[in-house]
C-alpha cells in the first residue's frame, strides 16, 4: 500500500532528526529551535464546531450502467457538521506530537424525492455520510533554519452505521510528510508529498506550504493544492480571510441502499471547490466565534462500485454550482499560557 511505505519513510526521517539534533553542536547564538509558523497567526484552535449549509441547487445524473436511467432533480440543502479537537501529546521545543479528532455528518435533502421516480435519489435522501477518526501532527525542528512536518489521518468514511459493510472498505489514510525552511520570522515554506483524497479519491500529488507576512497586517497562509488564504488583522482579537479550498471524500455506502442492490462496494465520491470570505473574531480570551460566506462549485460527484473514482462507474452525476454559508464556534489557549511560555 502506498500510504504504509509513506509511513515507514516520514517516521524513519523523524527518528533520523531527532538522532540527529541531539548530536549537534551549535552555538549559544543558535540554541533555540525554528519554529514553522510565521509572527502574527491566531491562536491554534483547540475544540471546533461548525456547521456550513449549502442550500438550492441541482443535480445531473448521467448512467454508466444498464441497471440505471438518467434522471435530474432539486436539491433544497446539503447540511454539514464539523466537529474538532486537537490536543498536545508531546510537546518539547525539539520536538512536538499533537493528536486530533474529528467527527463530520453531511445529509443531502431533496426537492420532493418522492416524486423523482429514481431510486438511488431516494436512498440518499437524508441519509448521513460520516466521518470519524483521529490525526497526528509531528513537528521536528532543528536548531538550524529548517523543520520537518508530518500529518496523517485513519478515518471510516461512509454510512458505517449500516451493518454487513467490512471496516477495510470504510478505513481512509492520509499521509502527508514535507520538509521546510523557516528563513524568519516572516516567511516559512515547505515542500513534501501527499497521499489522500482531496481529489474525491486516492491519490498521491505533491503539496507546497508557503506563509508569508507582507506588512503588520497583512499576509498569506497557503498548502497548495488544498487551500490559499489572503489574512488581514488589524490585532490579535479579529482576523479576516479571503480563501480558496479544495476539499474531498470518497464514501462507502451500503448495498442495502434503494437502487444499490446489486453492487458489492458502492462508494460515492465527492469533491469541490470553494472560495469565501471569513470573519473570525474573539468573544472572550479563549472563546471564539467565526461566520464565512461564499460560492462552491463541484467537481464531481460520482457513483462507483469500486473504491477508484474513474473505475466501474455507474452513475456520473453534475452538480450546479452554489452559495454557502457557515457559522462555527472555537476555543483556543489562553492568552496566559501563551505568555507563560
Amino acid at each position: 500500500m502506498q500510504y504504509k511505505i509513506f509511513l515507514v519513510m516520514s517516521f524513519v526521517a523523524v527518528l533520523y532528526l531527532e538522532v540527529k539534533a541531539q548530536d549537534e553542536n551549535i552555538p549559544d547564538n543558535h540554541s533555540l529551535y525554528c519554529t514553522p509558523s510565521v509572527i502574527g497567526l491566531p491562536r491554534t484552535k483547540g475544540l471546533v464546531i461548525k456547521y456550513e449549509l449549502i442550500p438550492h441547487y441541482t443535480i445531473k445524473s448521467t448512467s454508466k450502467n444498464s441497471l440505471y436511467n438518467d434522471a435530474n432533480a432539486g436539491i433544497s440543502r446539503n447540511g454539514r457538521l464539523d466537529i474538532k479537537l486537537k490536543f498536545p501529546i508531546i510537546n518539547r521545543p525539539g520536538f512536538i506530537v499533537i493528536g486530533g479528532l474529528r467527527y463530520f455528518q453531511e445529509q443531502l435533502h431533496f426537492t420532493n424525492p418522492s416524486e423523482s421516480n429514481y431510486p438511488v435519489y431516494t436512498g440518499l435522501e437524508d441519509r448521513s455520510l460520516k466521518t470519524l477518526g483521529g490525526q497526528l501532527y509531528i513537528i521536528k525542528p532543528t536548531k538550524k533554519n529548517t523543520y520537518f512536518l508530518l500529518r496523517a489521518s485513519a478515518d471510516f468514511n461512509g454510512d458505517f452505521t449500516q451493518s454487513g459493510i467490512p471496516p477495510k472498505d470504510l478505513l481512509k489514510i492520509s499521509v502527508a510528510p514535507m520538509y521546510g525552511w523557516k528563513r524568519n520570522e516572516n516567511l516559512s515554506y515547505a515542500i513534501g508529498v501527499a497521499y489522500g483524497y482531496t481529489f474525491g479519491r486516492a491519490s498521491v500529488y505533491p503539496v507546497i506550504s508557503y506563509n508569508k507576512n507582507f506588512s503588520p497586517n497583512w499576509g498569506i497562509e497557503s498548502l497548495l493544492p488544498t487551500h490559499i488564504k489572503l489574512r488581514y488583522s488589524k490585532n490579535d482579537k479579529q482576523f479576516w480571510y479571503l480563501a480558496t479550498e479544495l476539499s474531498g471524500a470518497s464514501y462507502r455506502l451500503s448495498n442495502k441502499i434503494p437502487g444499490l442492490e446489486n453492487t458489492n462496494q458502492p462508494h460515492l465520491h465527492r469533491s469541490e471547490l470553494k472560495i469565501g470570505l471569513t470573519l473570525e473574531k474573539e468573544i472572550h480570551n479563549w472563546f471564539w466565534f467565526s461566520a464565512e460566506a461564499g460560492y462552491r462549485q463541484n467537481l464531481q460527484f460520482n457513483l462507483t462500485n469500486s473504491a477508484g473514482r474513474n473505475s466501474n462507474v455507474l452513475i456520473k452525476n453534475k452538480l450546479s454550482g452554489a452559495p454557502f454559508l457557515g457559522l462555527s464556534l472555537f476555543m483556543v489557549p489562553p492568552r496566559s499560557w501563551i505568555k507563560a511560555k
